[in-house]
């Protein structure tokens, strides 16, 4: 079998290259790395992997699948647009990486329940992945909604009054995606649409 890196053995081992080349120091890293938002996403890829090995990830997705299933919307298109929803809205409240790896082994398992063995998971995956990326309404979102922040020209109320159109527009957006293109690209025909 071929040995398989992840991302972060690869930006690790790049960092101690550096190190080891002498193009920084260990202090340079202290100083000038925000660890915070290292151990944000290192926190939220735990969470989501631990959500997947011990069955939380099942569990909920089972429970918001019985939860919608009075309103008819625990399946195809409307599971997927009330997922994509859940993640725009959790991906305000935490930075967008971290939303996708939280909310995916989720994702993934209500996919797994209602549509077994289809071609409906990557969907949900992409819908997912796309829905993480709507970071619009808060400060705390996406790290580029910080740094503009830092600048001191904009205060938390400017986020929200162009935020929440734009959050709304862009779920209108892949609502459209998901049900116009996806499906008139011949996707329309697959089960779970």
């Amino acid at each position: 079998y071929p040995v398989r890196l992840g991302i972060g053995v690869i930006a690790v081992a790049g960092a101690v290259a550096y190190i080891m080349a002498g193009v920084v120091n260990w202090r340079d890293y202290q100083q000038r790395v925000d660890w915070g938002v290292v151990w944000l996403y290192a926190g939220a890829i735990i969470f989501g992997r631990v959500l997947d090995e011990t069955g939380a990830a099942y569990w909920l997705a089972r429970t918001i699948i019985d939860a919608l299933a009075p309103l008819g919307m625990n399946h195809g298109l409307p599971l997927m647009l009330v997922n994509n929803g859940l993640t725009a809205c959790l991906t305000n409240l935490m930075a967008d990486g971290p939303a996708a790896a939280a909310v995916g082994p989720i994702s993934l398992n209500m996919a797994g329940l209602v549509h077994p063995g289809t071609s409906y998971l990557p969907f949900m995956a992409m819908g997912t992945a796309i829905a993480s990326s709507f970071a619009y309404v808060l400060i705390i979102g996406t790290p580029p909604n910080a740094i503009v922040y830092a600048s001191g020209y904009l205060e938390p109320k400017d986020y929200l009054r162009v935020g929440i159109p734009m959050w709304f527009m862009a779920n209108i957006v892949i609502i459209l995606l998901v049900t116009v293109y996806w499906c008139l690209r011949g996707f329309g025909g697959l089960p779970g649409f």
